[in-house]
């Protein structure tokens, strides 16, 4: 492979990166060239992204995207009309429109195209997904299904006031509803790789940022208007539940829970499926290559282990290679972007950009 081009966020650009010094003035997004034999060099970058894709033609074997959500659906449809392989980071797009979109381009143009749900990189995971395909523990009677943090609380990872990596997943114009785009995304795909179809029940349960800040879930602060839509801000915790087909034809129930301010999580991705007499575990701040089988008191009675897996991006970058390839997992291509998408808006009706 000669190189690969990835679209970065200017903030992640200019911290991961102190080879290249940027202007001072940022543009809307920039983009760096990653060679991938030899380490890492940065010999161009680019604001304009019609001048990136005529000066790298020929040069460049595929693109990654990971900018704000806003900028997916333009960024990808310029790519995949450009016939190149695209990974895009979660959400496909801002909207289901967009995403949808960007998913019958890819199987029009018939290009690589994956979604980087990197949770699908923790070995643990795939013991999950073992499990349930292989019907190793059992008859299940409910799920839940959970992903907390605490930095919109706690300000851990910055002030997200003043810090433009964490400030515009709070502002409604740029971010996929906040939490459900963020949070939501990664749990959601989860849900699908270990069950299929998920059917929403019931209506969700959202809190939002001013909400937070005025019910004292947050401390006192002052919004200024790029952190409304409408009189709207972004969700900083949501619930929703769902149901699955069960084996005996009746319903499997499951409940969704998403967080930025629970202040005893900084970065908590848990998935619990209760049996009979035991329950099984995955909780990605324990491990991520194990999952924990419990039974009625509460004690672990067998772990299971799962070996390393690939990479979101080292499959991406084995199928551009050798197009050929068949991987044993399944891979979050752009149609599982779109379903995830799809998912997350029956879930949260009427919460999610149109």
């Amino acid at each position: 492979m000669k190189s690969m081009i990835r679209y970065l966020k200017p903030p992640k650009h200019q911290r991961r990166l102190s080879l290249l010094d940027p202007p001072s003035s940022y543009p809307p997004y920039f983009f760096f060239k990653m060679v991938l034999t030899g380490g890492l060099s940065i010999p161009h970058w680019y604001t304009d992204l019609d001048r990136m894709l005529s000066e790298t033609e020929g040069l460049c074997d595929a693109y990654t995207c990971a900018v704000l959500d806003e900028r997916h659906a333009f960024i990808g449809n310029k790519i995949l009309s450009s016939g190149k392989p695209l990974l895009m980071e979660k959400p496909l797009g801002r909207t289901l429109s967009e995403a949808k979109q960007l998913m019958e381009l890819a199987q029009q143009t018939k290009v690589i195209n994956l979604v980087n749900f990197s949770k699908r990189n923790a070995p643990a995971l795939w013991a999950l997904y073992a499990m349930v395909k292989n019907n190793a523990f059992g008859p299940i009677y409910s799920i839940r299904a959970e992903y907390h943090q605490s930095w919109v609380a706690t300000k851990c990872w910055g002030d997200w006031l003043t810090t433009p990596q964490w400030r515009w997943r709070l502002q409604p114009q740029t971010s996929t509803a906040g939490i459900i785009g963020d949070l939501g995304s990664h749990i959601v795909d989860a849900l699908l790789l270990l069950f299929g179809p998920l059917t929403a029940k019931g209506t969700a349960q959202i809190i939002r940022l001013d909400a937070a800040i005025n019910t004292g879930a947050l401390p006192a602060q002052s919004l200024d208007e790029s952190f409304y839509n409408q009189m709207e801000t972004v969700p900083v915790k949501a619930a929703a539940t769902f149901s699955i087909p069960s084996p005996d034809g009746s319903t499997i129930p499951g409940t969704i829970d998403l967080s930025w301010i629970n202040r005893e999580a900084t970065d908590q991705f848990k998935i619990t499926l209760m049996g009979e007499k035991r329950y099984v575990l995955l909780d990605l701040s324990l491990s991520r290559n194990q999952i924990y089988i419990y039974d009625q008191s509460h004690q672990v009675n067998e772990i299971i282990t799962h070996p390393a897996v690939s990479s979101t991006y080292e499959i991406f970058i084995n199928l551009v290679e050798k197009p050929s390839n068949n991987t044993m997992m399944p891979i979050p291509d752009f149609k599982q972007g779109y379903l995830v998408h799809h998912t997350l808006n029956d879930l949260f009706l009427g919460v999610l950009p149109v």
